[in-house]
């Protein structure tokens, strides 16, 4: 399926830098995934093809097709595939997860997704954010092993589901990985996670928090690998531009990166944008995805 792109006037970048190497990633055990209602399959059985939605890397992969593996936002976390009507916002309505997960399959991927399990399980943000990208690195390693060309595998993440994808991609070993962020680089008021990720000094609290860059990249900074793609929209609060972080992954010695950053107009839905099938970020997604350009 082919998904126009709305006329938005986007901010485009790119940055390329040389080489890259490699750290093991591992698998993690199952979070409570159940069983997505009408859009998921089994992931034992060997006939997931293009346009299915599976919960974990299927047992066959057919080296084919193109995989893509999906992170949604922090709203679902803990949250039952059997009660989506729990599935709300207070700010931004219903998250519409099996909605998007069957437009993604059906612009010609195998979509990988699971309900993680709630983060107040975990004794901190950081084992849990790092647990479930271990896991989204171990579907990568997983697929590549089985013969996937690199390029031919996204992982795609909304919210802190971006950012778990960014970790993800500090542990994989493969330059031509695509990775979407969909408002997935948190400001400073948002607290220090994202910025201390990035290798930014943060300072302060609340409204008046603040991140700031030294250059060249600060020691200890994340190295981010891969073909990355930014996608946020002008009048969200909660997520915004990676430009900076990824420059400081982009100064990275002896690392490949490539990056692309798409800002949407304001539409009134802000962060919100993300939670229902829309063809302003979906498109621009899906062509990244299949081309590594937005």
């Amino acid at each position: 399926m082919t998904h126009p792109m709305t006329k938005c006037a986007p901010l485009l970048f790119i940055t390329t830098t040389l080489a890259c190497h490699a750290e093991n990633a591992s698998s993690a055990p199952d979070a409570d995934t159940g069983v997505l209602a009408e859009a998921a399959s089994d992931s034992s059985k060997c006939d997931a093809g293009v346009g299915s939605v599976v919960s974990d890397v299927p047992s066959c992969v057919d080296p084919a097709n193109r995989y893509l593996v999906y992170l949604h936002g922090s709203i679902l976390d803990g949250k039952s595939a059997s009660a989506p009507d729990t599935w709300t916002s207070g700010a931004y309505g219903h998250y519409d997860y099996t909605d998007i997960l069957k437009a993604l399959a059906s612009a010609g991927f195998v979509v990988i997704s699971e309900l993680r399990a709630s983060d107040q399980t975990w004794t901190n943000a950081t084992s849990y954010i790092t647990f479930y990208a271990q896991k989204a690195a171990g579907q990568v390693a997983t697929l590549i092993a089985a013969g996937v060309p690199r390029d031919h595998i996204v992982v795609a993440g909304y919210s802190q589901g971006g950012f778990i994808a960014q970790v993800a991609g500090t542990l994989t070993n493969a330059a031509d990985v695509r990775f979407a962020i969909m408002a997935g680089c948190a400001p400073a008021t948002k607290g220090p996670s994202y910025c201390e990720f990035t290798g930014g000094t943060f300072a302060g609290s609340g409204s008046s928090a603040t991140c700031s860059y030294s250059s060249p990249k600060t020691s200890g900074a994340a190295t981010l690998k891969g073909n990355y793609l930014s996608i946020f929209a002008t009048d969200d609060t909660e997520g915004h531009s990676c430009a900076l972080g990824f420059q400081q992954a982009s100064e990275a010695e002896g690392t490949l990166f490539a990056q692309a950053e798409l800002i949407l107009p304001a539409t009134g839905a802000g962060h919100g944008i993300f939670y229902k099938v829309d063809d302003s970020w979906l498109g621009p997604v899906t062509r990244f995805a299949g081309t590594g350009k937005p």
